[in-house]
């Protein structure tokens, strides 16, 4: 079977971080549901940054603990779009070593001609395809991870440590200023 990727962001302290939450295709329902699980009552979804620490320790954990998700990060210092650019362009060349199934994006709406423009070139370089779209987190649960993984890798510290066991890449694609 093939991964599928949820791609979220988060910017901190001048750096600019991609996380990929990779799930296997026969694990979607079941890390759907474990997401949703996670919402409190009359919540839609959950969003980190809304957040209180006792929720973003406790859905931190969750996520951790579930085999079925891992996560790469892609970060760097500069303007975002930039960091975006080369963030895009290594995801994609990753997904491609994965044989990813399909690749989901959380829709930013003034950023997402930007991403196409970014992928397609990164699949014309690669004489390659790949299935890929731009949603809304209500559409997709599986990006609320994600927007987690990122906030706690960018918050550092305690947070960041957190996730180790989740992590299965970290790569700086460098100052982009």
């Amino acid at each position: 079977m093939s991964p599928h990727a949820f791609v979220d962001e988060s910017a901190r302290g001048g750096r600019y971080i991609l996380c990929a939450a990779l799930v296997e295709a026969r694990d979607l329902d079941d890390v759907r549901k474990l997401a949703r699980s996670l919402c409190l009552p009359g919540q839609a979804r959950w969003h980190f940054k809304s957040e209180s620490d006792r929720r973003r320790r406790q859905i931190i954990d969750q996520i951790v603990r579930c085999d079925a998700v891992r996560a790469r990060l892609y970060f760097g210092k500069g303007p975002d779009l930039s960091v975006r650019r080369d963030g895009l362009t290594a995801i994609v060349s990753d997904l491609l070593d994965l044989k990813t199934g399909r690749l989901v994006i959380e829709s930013r709406e003034s950023l997402d001609a930007f991403d196409r423009h970014y992928i397609a070139e990164a699949l014309r370089k690669a004489s390659t395809e790949l299935a890929y779209t731009h949603l809304r987190p209500r559409q997709e649960p599986c990006l609320w991870l994600p927007d987690a993984v990122a906030w706690a890798y960018g918050a550092g510290g305690h947070w960041r440590r957190r996730l180790q066991p989740m992590i299965d890449k970290a790569l700086d694609v460098g100052d982009v200023t």
